[in-house]
């Protein structure tokens, strides 16, 4: 007594499948979105992290601590190698992080900080 009109026991799991299959995949693209933003902001953790530890280590010649004095030349060098650290990194490590849009601007925001570090430092002289 099966009419035509009628799903089959047999066909249900199947729409059940793809209808779970369909949620795994929305899960799984939003870890892989969750992942990728990880990972950016672990990249701009490490050059922000890079940066104050560049910036302290120029103290280093300094022959006593008196001679450690606030200078905005130490900030702007430190900025200046800190965009060019992120665009060879994120050179080294394109493969890893996918999102183009992400990557150009990373780029460009280096360039833009090393330029305007640069410029900075030549109006403190």
């Amino acid at each position: 007594m099966n009419d035509d009109t009628t799903p089959s026991a047999e066909a249900q799991p199947e729409a059940a499948d793809a209808g779970q299959a369909s949620s795994e995949g929305d899960a799984t693209g939003h870890q892989s979105m969750h992942h990728e933003r990880k990972q950016y902001l672990r990249f701009g953790t490490m050059i922000a992290t890079s940066t104050v530890v560049m910036f302290v280590l120029t103290y280093t010649n300094s022959y006593s601590w008196d001679h450690v004095r606030w200078s905005e030349e130490r900030l702007y060098m430190a900025l200046l190698m800190a965009g060019a650290m992120a665009i060879v990194m994120l050179s080294f490590m394109w493969g890893m992080h996918h999102n183009l849009r992400v990557n150009v601007a990373i780029v460009l925001g280096g360039l833009a900080l090393m330029c305007s570090a640069r410029l900075q430092s030549r109006a403190a002289a």
